[in-house]
């Protein structure tokens, strides 16, 4: 795959990955990892997670750190983030606008939602074509 990237293009990789962490840049590729290693250029410290109302972390970038809530829940969707951080920063976003977008991220229809009743919570993860087989 890295072979037909175009000359001095940008990889984003989990930085958390040992196999990952191994590769050797060609054709001038150039790679930048996002996790929660402090030695990722894009990093998460200080994750704190809200049950099923989203985690809460600070986002380190080359420009400044930010602290953003994730919306969907679980500790996972803190990589998502990161990923989505390292992307913005390529594009040329400001960390500003990463963060609104973090914050701005909500379930696809059918996917995590959550139905919330008086003496319980439903975690609505199927469309009705699933249910249906």
């Amino acid at each position: 795959m890295f072979a037909y990237m175009n000359e001095n293009g940008t990889i984003i990789l989990n930085g958390d990955d040992d196999k990952l962490r191994e590769y050797s840049p060609e054709n001038g590729i150039t790679p930048v990892y996002f996790g929660l290693d402090e030695s990722c250029g894009f990093h998460a410290e200080n994750i704190s997670g809200k049950g099923l109302n989203g985690t809460d972390a600070q986002f380190f970038t080359p420009n400044s750190p930010f602290t953003a809530h994730i919306n969907i829940p679980g500790a996972h969707m803190v990589y998502n983030a990161l990923a989505a951080t390292a992307v913005g920063y390529a594009l040329g976003m400001t960390d500003r606008e990463i963060c609104a977008g973090i914050e701005a991220n909500v379930p696809i229809a059918g996917r995590n939602n959550l139905i919330r009743a008086p003496h319980f919570t439903i975690i609505f993860a199927a469309t009705t074509q699933t249910l249906l087989l």
